[in-house]
């Protein structure tokens, strides 16, 4: 497989988040949240398998870039599933999720508390 043909299928995935989906990780997840989604970089496979994805994050812009390039699957309401919020107070009802990705994400805590309760949230 030519790398261009790699890249339309999994655009400009997190490796770490490649690795597991190659092990299989994540085969039976159908419901998937990305906590700290930017434009969604990490989306485009599981939106391309019909999956129930959904983001949030703080920057306004890349939530908007995110739901024009998401309103062209048709599983997804761009509206409800992209929330502008920080990822330690997720817009969404516990337990909704059989996936949270957030990459990179955590390292950007501004102390110890907010480690946590980035963590607690997701």
């Amino acid at each position: 497989m030519k790398s261009e043909h790699i890249q339309e299928t999994f655009g400009n995935i997190d490796t770490y988040l490649f690795d597991q989906l190659l092990k299989g990780t994540y085969d039976e997840c159908c419901t998937i949240l990305d906590a700290g989604c930017g434009t969604g970089r990490n989306l485009l496979y599981f939106l391309k398998i019909g999956a129930e994805v959904y983001g949030v994050d703080q920057n306004t812009e890349a939530i908007s870039q995110l739901k024009t390039f998401a309103a062209a699957f048709p599983q997804i309401n761009s509206e409800e599933n992209f929330k502008i919020a920080p990822v330690e107070k997720l817009p969404f009802t516990k337990e909704s999720f059989d996936l949270v990705i957030s990459s990179p994400v955590l390292h950007f805590a501004e102390n110890q508390e907010h480690f946590e309760a980035m963590l607690t949230s997701m």
